[in-house]
């Protein structure tokens, strides 16, 4: 029993570095050293036309930017590189070895969220230099927000990159699940509050339940990583850290499982 955890451990962790190599050879480093200087470089040359408040719009824009630069780079190199590797035949060259499909899937995962905790951190030593130190605890809780919110889509991504294994069609999917996702609270308050329509009617009511259903299925992931924090507008606590940590966990372990069966039910 301890030799089979043993071999798995190994497997898994020969994998997560696999995949750690991987982003640094396909020059996903390089990317985010040259997108943590280009968008200061942006952020310099919108506040310098900004009359007050140039602090602030610095902030909100560097989040906004960092928050869909790691996003959609991360989210493309997890599926490029998972698809590549299944028109390649690499990943026949993987399972020819002792290594399971759900080890294959654990490692990938693994190593994806120790790059995302990589990336998360740069920007947060880079952000720190404008945040005023009493709000440094502010901006952990963010880049921890991001952090997660870098799992969620990254276990998404690999989902729909196992279980479609097209380029095209991986992306198509993951950034319709992304923008969801996003535009889900907003779509829920516009459901519940609808305009030129009575709310008791039955397609008002529809669309109410539909769009509450879709928030016990769909991550809110419009309450992550919010720029507001770093204002001091609205004040996240570790509680809300928690319960983002708790979504993320959970649906991180949802997508990997069904990635794995999907990874199962097909044949290589």
């Amino acid at each position: 029993m301890n030799n089979h955890f043993q071999k798995s451990r190994t497997a898994i962790a020969a994998l997560t570095r696999l995949t750690l190599l991987e982003s640094w050879r396909g020059r996903s480093g390089r990317f985010l050293f040259i997108a943590l200087i280009a968008i200061q470089i942006i952020t310099s040359v919108v506040t310098e036309m900004a009359v007050t408040e140039s602090l602030e719009l610095r902030l909100t824009t560097s989040a906004f930017l960092y928050r869909m630069c790691l996003v959609f780079a991360l989210g493309v190199s997890m599926i490029a590189s998972v698809v590549r590797e299944h028109e390649s035949g690499f990943v026949h060259v993987l399972l020819a070895h002792p290594i399971s499909r759900m080890q294959y899937v654990l490692g990938r995962m693994l190593g994806y969220s120790i790059t995302a905790l990589i990336a998360a951190l740069s920007v947060m030593l880079v952000m720190a230099i404008w945040v005023p130190i009493d709000q440094w605890s502010v901006l952990l809780l963010w880049s921890i927000s991001l952090w997660l919110e870098l799992i969620v889509t990254g276990a998404v991504a690999l989902f729909f990159a196992l279980g479609l294994r097209n380029m095209v069609g991986s992306m198509v999917m993951w950034l319709a699940f992304y923008i969801l996702a996003r535009v889900l609270d907003v779509a829920r308050t516009m459901a519940a509050t609808p305009i030129g329509q009575d709310p008791t009617s039955f397609q008002a009511v529809a669309g109410q339940w539909m769009f509450q259903l879709m928030g016990w299925v769909i991550p809110p992931l419009g309450t992550f990583t919010r720029a507001e924090w770093l204002l001091g507008n609205i004040i996240p606590t570790v509680q809300t850290c928690g319960i983002l940590a708790v979504w993320a966990l959970v649906y991180s372990v949802i997508c990997v499982v069904a990635a794995a069966i999907d990874f199962y039910r097909h044949e290589i």
